[in-house]
């Protein structure tokens, strides 16, 4: 699959998916520090609209979304890693290779297109690594967390 394929497999996957309730990417930031607050610059209806800068800027949410919050939120991780647009190479093979209870709730409102575009993504992240321990730790995401949605 090209990268082209994969963004636009993705943007089908996740198009329409809105924020809800969910924590928005400030939000989720700030939990790092406990805050807890909600920020009204937060995008809560298109996460194709989210900056890669403010991607980039509150990459640390990643790690304190909600459902709602990581399954609108992620896409626009993905394409923006897909784009090149962080400064760090394979920032969300990193990012999301280190699996707990907290990160399979995470995920728990998928769909099955949001499951496989999800999973393509990772393949493409190993198929492309020049790490062989990034490409081991994606396989093993893929194998043991993706491998429960087949």
């Amino acid at each position: 699959m090209t990268r082209e394929e994969l963004i636009n497999e993705i943007r089908e996957a996740f198009a329409g998916v809105k924020l809800g309730g969910g924590h928005g990417l400030r939000e989720a930031d700030a939990l790092d520090g406990c805050e807890g607050i909600k920020f009204s610059e937060d995008e809560c209806y298109d996460w194709s609209r989210i900056a890669a800068d403010d991607l980039s800027q509150y990459s640390v949410a990643l790690s304190f979304f909600d459902e709602q919050g990581m399954k609108f939120h992620l896409p626009a991780f993905m394409i923006a890693e897909l784009c090149g647009d962080f400064g760090e190479p394979s920032f969300i093979a990193i990012s999301l290779t280190h699996f707990s209870d907290y990160r399979v709730e995470q995920f728990a409102l998928f769909s099955t297109p949001q499951q496989n575009a999800y999973k393509q993504f990772l393949k493409y992240l190993a198929d492309h690594s020049d790490d062989a321990q990034e490409r081991e730790r994606i396989r093993t995401v893929i194998e043991q967390f993706c491998g429960r949605w087949s």
